[in-house]
């Protein structure tokens, strides 16, 4: 038998669905729902499957602890921080990815920069033979 807290929480969760439709959302089978939804333990995937296709918290799902939804959570972790610490906390996440997107550039323009010397066909210092025929290797006489 099942926490009977639990199985009031996935109804919730469900929002009162019928067997058929749960087992449709969540593509567990029905006759495992409808143990699921009369008190039997259900699975760690129909868990999974009911935070993901009902967009509830597990930690709510399971424990019945803390929001039920992601947007509850979103509400309440804004609700926490001053105006001040939200905008450092942008600042600093907007730093961060401005520095990644210049590593990004970086690379971008260095890996253009050799794939076009290598794609050059001047005479190199190496007797006058070019990079493209160093390249592909000795020449057949």
């Amino acid at each position: 038998m099942n926490d009977p807290n639990l199985t009031a929480r996935i109804r919730v969760a469900t929002k009162g669905q019928n067997t058929r439709e749960v087992s449709y959302t969540t593509g567990v089978n029905r006759e495992s729902v409808r143990r699921y939804l009369k008190g039997g333990k259900p699975s760690v995937e129909f868990i999974r499957q009911v935070c993901l296709r009902y967009n509830v918290l597990a930690d709510w799902l399971i424990l019945g602890e803390g929001p039920r939804t992601r947007e509850e959570l979103k509400s309440e972790l804004l609700a926490d921080l001053d105006s001040d610490r939200f905008a450092e906390a942008w600042a600093e996440r907007f730093a961060r990815v401005e520095s990644r997107l210049i590593a990004i550039e970086h690379i971008l323009t260095t890996d253009r920069s050799l794939r076009s010397q290598s794609a050059d066909p001047t005479p190199t210092e190496t007797g006058g033979s070019t990079v493209k025929s160093q390249m592909a290797g000795p020449q057949r006489v």
